[in-house]
């Protein structure tokens, strides 16, 4: 069968697939950000997003869906808290690494301590303790 429309199936499949792409970056410029780090540091980090209660799974510096979902969260959850006036760019890798490097410096831990002391507070009113 010849496609009597080769641009237009060329134009629609690109515009299918190429917002998928920076998706796709950012997670490889977190994860790639990640794994840089020393096994100690990947720990620590995955131990300070735990403290926050983003991350759910085992700290054991792997990368993995948990380490992503609990990096992505730290983003929105400081965005949040400081209503887009501290919101982590993870758009490059340099973007990432710093701030990866921010998380295990403790550089945010104010922002996503807060989050948890409001989240103990909603439990406690919705179950009257």
């Amino acid at each position: 069968m010849h496609n009597r429309f080769p641009s237009l199936t060329l134009t629609l499949c690109a515009t299918l697939l190429l917002p998928a792409l920076p998706t796709a970056a950012r997670a490889d410029g977190l994860r790639d950000a990640f794994t840089a780090l020393s096994e100690p540091d990947r720990k620590a980090v995955q131990r300070e997003l735990a403290r926050a209660e983003l991350y759910l799974a085992e700290v054991d510096g792997s990368w993995n869906a948990a380490t992503e979902r609990a990096l992505r969260r730290g983003i929105d959850t400081v965005a949040l808290k400081t209503q887009n006036e501290v919101h982590p760019r993870i758009a490059s890798t340099e973007e990432a690494d710093d701030y990866i490097d921010g998380l295990r410096q403790g550089k945010y831990s104010k922002l996503l301590y807060a989050r948890r002391s409001l989240w103990r507070e909603l439990i406690a009113i919705g179950t009257g303790i």
